[in-house]
């Protein structure tokens, strides 16, 4: 009878086991189902913070003009190297053009007055000169004839000259005279013409001198006209347009010119966590190597602006770069 019960209790232990095991079984068979089915969570790394930027130079020095007008042609565009003395414009001024041409003809009739001045007293000169020999000559006509007509006077007196004799030395005696007399007029007469041309020579020369004055002024104020660069480097800015007039604003900076493009500045959105100091680097798209390390000077107008130096010609002003906040160097 005990072994009878006791069979029985064991066959009913392996059915539990068996049904236990079934169900377990069933159970992870289940759960690998589960997981095989539901997506795989992966962990992302934090992306790298990058801010779009642009590259300005330090150190830029405007290009003024010096007189008012409108912009006759432009010979320099924005991104062009140009060397010192180079013309980047022109400025036209009909007002400073016409001044010119009026003191151009002013000098031109003064110079030919005293060409013509000139040739007159080179004449007059040789008028005195040939009147003063003749008028030398008359003298010492007159002398002899003065002489020869005391003599025969005092002859006469005593009787001992015949009455031709004596007349003809009187004839010739006054002849003398009168020649004498008017060759010294027309001496007296070229001489009062040879200095008055001097002194129109004189007065014309001087005015001829300040008219050229004042054409060279003309010509200078002209030539301010053309804007030279004054230093060698890259155009980085230009206002203005052709045919209109100058405003002050332009004219007091047609053109920037950057001197150096070894010390240049990246300028970026300035997140309100930047502050000056902070160190970042400066990367760009199309150059290969590795960012260059650059310290933020100031904030300005809400703009970041990283200093940093650079020997890569390839990096020029207005160019796009990438900035790194954060960047430990």
């Amino acid at each position: 009878m005990i072994r009878k019960y006791g069979a029985a209790a064991g066959g009913i232990a392996l059915v539990i086991l068996i049904a236990v095991g079934i169900f377990w079984g069933v159970r992870y068979r289940a759960a690998l189902q589960h997981a095989k089915q539901a997506p795989e969570k992966t962990v992302q790394a934090p992306k790298e913070v990058t801010i779009s930027g642009r590259v300005e130079a330090v150190h830029v020095i405007p290009v003024s003009v010096a007189i008012a007008g409108e912009v006759d042609s432009f010979s320099a565009e924005v991104g062009q190297d140009v060397f010192e003395g180079q013309v980047l414009a022109r400025i036209s001024n009909e007002g400073l053009e016409t001044g010119r041409d009026n003191a151009q003809r002013v000098v031109k009739v003064a110079e030919e007055k005293l060409q013509s001045l000139e040739t007159a007293i080179s004449a007059a000169r040789l008028e005195a000169s040939r009147v003063h020999t003749e008028s030398a000559r008359a003298l010492d006509d007159a002398n002899v004839a003065s002489k020869a007509f005391e003599r025969q006077t005092l002859l006469k007196r005593e009787g001992a000259t015949p009455r031709n004799a004596y007349e003809r030395a009187a004839r010739d005696n006054e002849a003398a005279s009168k020649e004498l007399e008017s060759l010294r007029e027309l001496a007296r007469q070229a001489d009062e013409r040879l200095d008055a041309l001097t002194k129109e020579y004189d007065l014309t020369k001087k005015t001829l001198d300040d008219k050229r004055k004042e054409l060279e002024e003309a010509e200078a104020a002209v030539s301010a006209a053309d804007v030279h660069a004054p230093a060698a480097g890259i155009v980085v800015a230009r206002q203005g347009e052709i045919g209109k007039t100058l405003t002050q604003q332009e004219a007091s900076a047609l053109f920037r010119i950057a001197t150096d493009i070894v010390a240049m500045q990246a300028v970026f959105a300035a997140d309100p966590s930047t502050k000056a100091g902070d160190k970042v680097g400066v990367s760009f798209l199309d150059i290969a190597g590795n960012p260059i390390p650059a310290v933020i000077r100031e904030i300005r107008n809400g703009e970041a602006v990283a200093e940093f130096t650079s020997d890569n010609p390839a990096i020029r002003p207005g160019a796009s770069c990438v900035v790194l906040p954060g960047l430990k160097w």
